[in-house]
């Protein structure tokens, strides 16, 4: 029988896209880059 993983210390670990935002357009999420959200296993990251 196969160990059970356990579970990460921050299961949103890594990069996110973000696909829709009610305050903007979707033509202006992507303009300059593709739009994301980054978290970082410290509980940081980035927008």
């Amino acid at each position: 029988m196969a160990k059970a993983q356990p579970k990460p210390k921050f299961p949103f670990t890594g990069s996110w896209r973000i696909v829709s935002m009610s305050a903007w357009e979707d033509d202006y999420l992507d303009e300059e880059v593709q739009a994301f959200i980054e978290f970082d296993e410290k509980g940081g990251g980035s927008f």
